[in-house]
């Protein structure tokens, strides 16, 4: 029984890390679009074109990436924890992975996206 608990995952803290690495892109993303719903719906500036692909811009920009910074934050936070408490780096490889593929995915993402409006105009 004590060789089960050998290779099984650190916990709770294990999984909170590998949790937050998956919402680096996401938790952004999300909260960019509530807000923008938000501020479309509510419309506080008074704005007659909300259409306008940069209307509340700041307030959308400034929400995400508040919580990509909490994320990162708790994140950094979440996995020097783990190490301290396991006195192991292998305990943090599935987190730093997740966190890797998550910030390649959005840097890819982010390029494409300059690509394709490049091209279209």
């Amino acid at each position: 029984m004590s060789n089960s608990t050998e290779t099984r995952p650190q916990g709770r803290l294990h999984t909170v890390a590998v949790v937050l690495a998956s919402l680096i892109i996401p938790a952004p993303i999300l909260t960019g679009n509530v807000v923008e719903a938000i501020m479309d719906s509510s419309n506080p500036a008074g704005l007659e074109q909300l259409n306008v692909p940069l209307a509340y811009l700041t307030e959308i920009l400034v929400s995400s990436f508040t919580v990509l910074a909490i994320v990162l934050i708790a994140f950094l936070v979440s996995v020097v924890m783990l190490v301290l408490r396991t006195r192991s780096m292998r305990s943090i490889a599935l987190p730093v992975i997740v966190a890797a593929i998550q910030v390649a995915v959005g840097v890819l993402s982010l390029i494409f996206a300059q690509v394709v409006s490049g091209v279209g105009g």
